[in-house]
């Protein structure tokens, strides 16, 4: 933790003595000292320097220390500084002209080492207090309209302060919640990731220097999902244990990135596909040398893949349809055959279990294009890091061990990751430009699709190494809806 910067006093005293026994009297205090001759030699160091004290002799020649008190308060930069006007005066009419000048506080001569400690500590005391409630006040009244959510934490994580915007985004009552420590309701009401945030939080040593963490609540049926984005930032004045999180809504940007992502994977795959074949057979025509049987055939393979492009077509409209839509789900029956179609399709092994039944009309909270989606992403990076002459997945759908949530698991032979690539491969897109541009080896853009993907449907991604064979698993969880 960086230390307390020093309280700065400036001594204005006409007497080299008198300025040398004040020094020394508060020695022991580690103080930053001013020494000013005269009350013009102290008005051109406030030009350059704002100390946190001044003590004032009143008996000075030339400008008198009333007069210095007076110009001091009269230039608002300096106005605020607290003023201890030392005097061997002890009438009630000096003290008057002192306070009329200005002057906080008195001591009277000689300075009692005692006493002078202690009207020093209690005045920057009592400045430093000012100072903050000067800065909190400054804080709230420009977070208070802000689009960002600003939230502070005192040193048991409990919130102390939350501008209008964070109670929005957190669905908090100042009431109700006031008690309740920060991790705790986003733990309640978010997916929180990485999940171990806390521990994290807890063992570093600058705060400010973490990466961002993820909120995630999932679309529910009258809601859309929603993702915020939380930084710690610097509070300013030194506020002990207290912190300040900065809360960025980002739902669109991630709703856009997975839109523009599934889409380009369902145009790719379900456009080309057909298109390839019609393009094929027109090839075929131009030869002239197909018998009127072969021409049928030809005329077939058309027909067929002008009929799936039309389906595909179709299917996409659909896509967009029904991305409008809040809550969209599918059933667990209808994942495991898009799962069998495409190890179906694959032109190397992919097998398909199911380890457990499931109720009739079991769903999970996710839309049949973007669990599409990931399915893709999963077979594409089997392709991209696989070892060995071609390419194994095996596939596996079964009950969580409470029979609350559905597990997907797909182990397949490429080459096992480090640990620095394991903790990265789950990063929101933002964070993953590394691994994209190949600044670091890792996954790329397609785990992060299926994260955003399956952290909006409330679920849970998890990578490992393969326990057994030499290759990686990916286990994809999600809640199920009866």
């Amino acid at each position: 933790m960086p230390k307390n910067p020093l309280s700065t006093i400036l001594v204005v005293d006409d007497n080299l003595g008198a300025r040398r026994s004040i020094e020394a009297l508060l020695t022991q205090e580690s103080y930053r000292f001013l020494l000013a001759d005269s009350g013009v030699v102290a008005l051109e160091l406030l030009e350059e320097h704002t100390p946190d004290v001044i003590l004032l002799d009143v008996m000075m020649p030339g400008m008198s220390g009333f007069e210095t008190c007076q110009k001091i308060r009269a230039n608002s930069r300096v106005s605020e500084i607290p003023i201890i006007m030392i005097t061997a005066l002890d009438d009630e009419e000096s003290m008057i002209q002192g306070i009329d000048a200005g002057a906080d506080d008195f001591l009277s001569k000689p300075i009692s080492k005692i006493e002078l400690r202690s009207r020093i500590r209690s005045i920057l005391r009592l400045n430093r207090f000012r100072k903050l409630c000067d800065e909190r006040q400054k804080f709230e009244l420009v977070v208070a309209q802000s689009h960002l959510g600003y939230v502070v934490l005192n040193e048991s994580n409990r919130i102390i302060f939350a501008n209008t915007t964070a109670k929005k985004m957190l669905e908090i009552d100042s009431n109700q919640d006031a008690e309740t420590p920060f991790f705790d309701i986003a733990h309640e009401r978010f997916f929180v990731q990485p999940n171990d945030i806390e521990s994290i939080v807890e063992n570093a040593d600058r705060k400010t220097e973490l990466d961002p963490f993820i909120l995630v609540r999932s679309s529910e049926h009258d809601k859309k999902a929603r993702w915020i984005r939380v930084a710690f930032q610097e509070l300013g004045l030194n506020q002990g244990s207290q912190q300040l999180l900065r809360l960025e809504d980002i739902t669109d940007r991630i709703v856009s990135f997975q839109e523009k992502h599934t889409f380009s994977r369902m145009i790719s795959h379900k456009l080309l596909t057909p298109l390839n074949a019609i393009k094929a057979a027109h090839q075929m025509i131009n030869k002239n040398d197909s018998s009127p049987e072969r021409l049928a055939q030809i005329s077939q393979i058309q027909k067929k893949g002008i009929a799936r492009l039309e389906y595909d077509v179709h299917s996409i409209l659909n896509f967009l349809e029904s991305e409008r839509t809040p809550f969209t789900t599918t059933t667990i029956c209808d994942t495991e055959s898009q799962i069998k179609h495409i190890a179906d399709s694959s032109p190397f092994s992919f097998s398909l279990s199911r380890e457990d039944e499931f109720p009739p009309g079991s769903k999970i909270n996710i839309s049949s294009h973007a669990f599409d989606a990931c399915l893709r992403e999963i077979v594409e990076n089997a392709i991209k890091f696989h070892h060995g002459d071609s390419v194994k997945i095996t596939s596996i759908i079964r009950k969580t061990p409470n029979a609350t949530s559905v597990e997907y698991i797909f182990q397949n032979n490429s080459h096992p990751l480090s640990d620095d690539e394991l903790s990265n491969a789950w990063k929101p897109y933002w964070q993953a430009d590394r691994y994209v541009t190949g600044e670091i080896p890792g996954m790329g853009l397609g785990l992060s699709l299926i994260a955003t993907n399956v952290w909006t449907a409330g679920g849970t991604c998890k990578i490992e190494n393969c326990p057994v064979a030499k290759g990686v698993q990916l286990t994809l969880t999600f809640p199920i809806i009866s």
